[in-house]
């Protein structure tokens, strides 16, 4: 079916067969055949991230989908930022990760992002299923394999704060961020995201985009308040079939 993928990075980490439904917009027909073909092909988990609608959330409740994630995609104009009185600018407390293999102290802070995630907001899915998510995901970006760059603000309990550089849809992708619990309150965030930007338009990127949770308030309102403006909410469904 041309309306699914297998995930085989998902299946391979969770150890559980995993595939995804494409169509944004489903009838409950429609998403009945495609559950159906996918236990045929012997699919255990299937991740469904739909428009934020009545009908898709009929749909996805009628086959028990579990709502494991509002996500909101946020974007800004990078042009529009670099041409205020106080440009964005990477800040002289950020530097760039300087191995390829994230330690212990990188990896926790991921740890700290994936709180919000679906994989943990997932009762079915254990801890070390979690976290083997997110340090693929972290290890991935120190190598630069889904990443450009990694920056961090260290301190003298290793990192206060780290982000990930990406780029998705010809924008600069805001991918990781996390600031470490001790550090918290002290404007770190905000460090970050607005080094961010800076690199993106150093980069040439004409906008930037970060995903996150819409139970994650403290990160919508960190975003917003660096520029980020809502562009789209999706329900985000898991099925266990």
């Amino acid at each position: 079916m041309n309306n699914v993928t297998l995930l085989d990075w998902d299946t391979r980490l969770l150890g559980i067969s995993t595939a995804k439904i494409l169509p944004e917009n489903l009838t409950t027909d429609e998403l009945a055949a495609i559950l159906n073909d996918l236990r045929q092909r012997e699919v255990r988990l299937v991740f469904w991230c739909a428009a934020a609608t009545t009908e898709n959330q009929t749909a996805a409740q009628k086959f028990d989908g579990i709502l494991v994630d509002h996500k909101l995609t946020y974007i800004c104009d990078l042009p529009a930022m670099t041409a205020t009185k106080n440009p964005a600018k990477i800040s002289d407390k950020i530097a760039f990760y300087p191995q390829a293999d994230p330690d212990q102290k990188l990896l926790n802070l991921a740890y700290e992002i994936g709180k919000y995630s679906r994989f943990c907001q997932d009762p079915s899915l254990s801890e070390n299923q979690f976290k083997a998510i997110y340090a693929e995901w972290m290890t991935n970006s120190t190598y630069h394999r889904n990443a450009m760059d990694v920056m961090v603000i260290p301190d003298l309990q290793g990192w206060a704060g780290m982000v990930t550089l990406g780029e998705k849809n010809q924008r600069g992708d805001i991918g990781l961020l996390a600031v470490a619990p001790h550090a918290r309150g002290k404007g770190y965030g905000k460090i970050l995201v607005e080094s961010a930007q800076a690199y993106f338009a150093e980069k040439g990127f004409q906008q930037s985009q970060v995903v996150t949770q819409q139970e994650n308030i403290p990160a919508c309102k960190l975003y917003e308040s660096c520029g980020y403006q809502l562009e789209k909410l999706e329900y985000f469904y898991h099925f266990w079939i």
